[in-house]
């Protein structure tokens, strides 16, 4: 899990709002976001992360 070899390195980031992306989630990503364009479609990603995080 990403979370977990984030916190082993004390990385910054290493926070359960993180809003970390598996690669595989990426791979999906850019096959929706090609085939959009070769359709000439637009497309807009949405993501959440917390406004106000307690740990912030």
């Amino acid at each position: 899990m990403m979370y977990n070899s984030l916190k082993e390195t004390s990385a910054i980031n290493a926070q359960t709002w993180n809003g970390g992306v598996r690669k595989e989630q990426l791979t999906w990503l850019r096959g929706v976001l090609q085939k959009a364009a070769q359709s000439q479609e637009k497309v807009v990603v949405f993501s959440h992360m917390p406004v106000y995080p307690a740990n912030q």
